[in-house]
């Protein structure tokens, strides 16, 4: 009973609050559907070493009896001391699998790794799209395959920063996840660059391209993806990590700003209660790392939305499935700046960015998901350093600067929603004006600023089934090891010959004896030279099948 009173306080001092932030903001969303789900990754030791270093965050979370999300890496599922520790959570804990790459992983799983070439957070050493299709099957399926021996079941949520299309669509086939968690859209943060998906909120991803929402029930690939970090929707905006770092983790704003709880408070507001069916936010610290420095933070961070349903990833996974919305929305104003408002607007076929700036309505940022396209990394690895995955642009403020105006003298803005309508309304110049956005289309005053003229790629039997054919070739392609020739030159020493995996190598060499049998630790011979058939093949494979965007938006508006 005292708590029920505790949560009802909670709840009228929040709504309150909400009311004094958001005075042009007419439409909230259902509270009796706004979920927190707490996730944390939990790296392997080489992040933290002594076990007493992650115990404090997750004896909290035991303490609160606080349904929550542990995604292990491999790494610590050889690692005697944390399974046993693990194996003592409470039931309302989910353990899922964290598919960042390491070293063992790598190793166990026969794929080459990347030993003293830079950073190991580098994108191609840490992330599956680093590796070549058939590597990423090798290590998804040691995973799993070492999983179910500790646990004897297999994990239904999955995580990464970034997980490739061809791995998410082989973890669906062959393993049934149910949610996957990425981080959210940054352009540049940790050498990684993910920008234009679905602002901030859970989503169906396309089975075509992570990054883009499902068009309908042939292009929905089952999944319900949640976002980490998600961000300012004012200040989160921009090209660099100082705006990436306005976000709800505790690290990001206590760190980079110098904020406190009460930020947490004004976005965790903003994301819970915006005008949508559905509503819900990724809280967690990585265990080890944040979770020893920032574990104060989190705790004020639990105790400010403890109003909300704390649901794991697979159970919020089955409530969002059930009924999934068609459209979402985040809006909310400037962090104690009230003459601000941004207005995300998030369709199956485009993503729009609206912002109030005192009195003038500015749109900054226009997606276009209509039609899906693959990236690189379904046909070969992406070798470089950075992630650099980009959804193309008809409006890109944040880097080209450029804007288009949509009134200026604006009075009385109101924002409201009709199901999967959205509409702001105002007083400019003494006229009422309105703005209004639908699944396909978005009009200002009757005119139209922006239409998706349908998709042609999803809806056409032949090019849709030409484009599952590729994901079945590249998911379904056989995993063992290939026998090419290879080429190297160690000490001066050329070898030339073919390998007999893990470890050897027929052939010849520079410097007798000249022919033989040699030896190599896998991962030496694995970086022998050979010939990237994968590169060779599909080198142009992107530029023939991606079909070119679509943008239709005008550049000038007058009222």
């Amino acid at each position: 009973m005292k708590k029920s009173i505790q949560r009802l306080f909670l709840f009228i001092i929040l709504f309150f609050n909400l009311v004094t932030l958001l005075p042009n903001h007419h439409v909230f969303g259902n509270f009796d559907q706004s979920y927190i789900t707490v996730v944390i990754p939990f790296r392997g030791r080489e992040y933290w070493s002594d076990i007493n270093r992650i115990k404090p965050l997750f004896d909290y979370l035991v303490e609160q009896n606080i349904p929550s999300t542990i995604l292990l890496q491999y790494q610590n599922l050889n690692d005697r001391e944390v399974i046993d520790y693990i194996k003592r959570f409470p039931n309302n804990f989910e353990i899922g699998l964290f598919l960042e790459v390491d070293e063992s992983l790598a190793n166990d799983s026969f794929s080459s790794f990347l030993y003293g070439i830079g950073d190991k957070a580098h994108a191609n050493q840490i992330l599956l799209s680093g590796y070549n299709p058939v590597e990423r099957k090798r290590m998804i399926d040691q995973a799993f395959f070492r999983f179910r021996q500790i646990f004897n079941t297999s994990p239904k949520s999955v995580g990464a920063w970034y997980l490739d299309t061809v791995s998410l669509n082989y973890l669906k086939i062959k393993y049934d996840i149910k949610a996957v968690l990425d981080v959210a859209d940054q352009y540049q943060t940790d050498t990684y660059g993910l920008w234009g998906k679905p602002w901030g909120v859970a989503y169906l991803p396309s089975k075509y391209n992570s990054l883009l929402p499902a068009q309908n029930k042939q292009d929905n690939m089952g999944i319900v993806k949640i976002q980490w970090a998600a961000r300012d929707p004012l200040s989160g905006y921009g090209l660099t990590v100082n705006h990436s770092t306005y976000s709800v983790q505790a690290n990001d704003y206590v760190k980079a700003h110098r904020l406190d709880v009460d930020y947490f408070k004004h976005l965790s507001g903003i994301y819970l209660s915006s005008a949508n069916s559905i509503n819900q936010l990724t809280i967690g610290l990585e265990a080890g790392q944040e979770g020893y420095t920032y574990l104060d933070e989190f705790k004020k961070q639990i105790a400010a939305v403890s109003w909300a349903e704390f649901v794991t990833m697979e159970d919020f996974a089955e409530t969002f499935l059930q009924s999934p919305p068609k459209s979402s929305v985040i809006s909310g104003p400037g962090y104690l700046d009230n003459s601000r408002q941004g207005y995300w607007f998030n369709y199956p076929r485009y993503r729009a960015y609206f912002v109030r700036e005192g009195e003038t309505l500015i749109f900054k940022d226009l997606r276009i998901y209509d039609p899906p396209f693959f990236f690189n990394d379904v046909f070969y690895k992406q070798t470089g350093k950075n992630l650099n995955l980009i959804v193309p642009a008809c409006l890109d403020g944040a880097l080209t600067g450029k804007n288009l105006i949509i009134a200026r003298n604006i009075r009385d803005l109101r924002f409201t929603r009709l199901k999967d309508r959205f509409f702001l309304e105002f007083v400019a110049n003494n006229k009422k004006n309105q703005l209004l956005l639908t699944p396909g289309e978005i009009v200002f005053n009757s005119r139209r600023i922006f239409i998706s003229r349908g998709n042609f790629l999803i809806n056409n039997f032949l090019i849709r089934n030409f484009y599952d054919l590729i994901l079945a070739i590249q998911a379904g392609r056989p995993d063992n090891l290939k026998i090419t020739p290879l080429f190297s030159r160690i000490d001066n020493v050329y070898y030339f010959g073919l390998p007999f995996y893990p470890d050897k190598l027929l052939g010849i060499k520079s410097r007798w004896p000249f022919l033989g049998i040699f030896n190599f630790p896998f991962q030496v011979l694995s970086k022998f030279k050979t010939v990237d058939f994968d590169k060779f093949l599909f080198f142009y494979a992107p530029d023939f099948i991606n079909p070119a965007i679509n943008c239709q938006a005008v550049n000038r508006l007058s009222i």
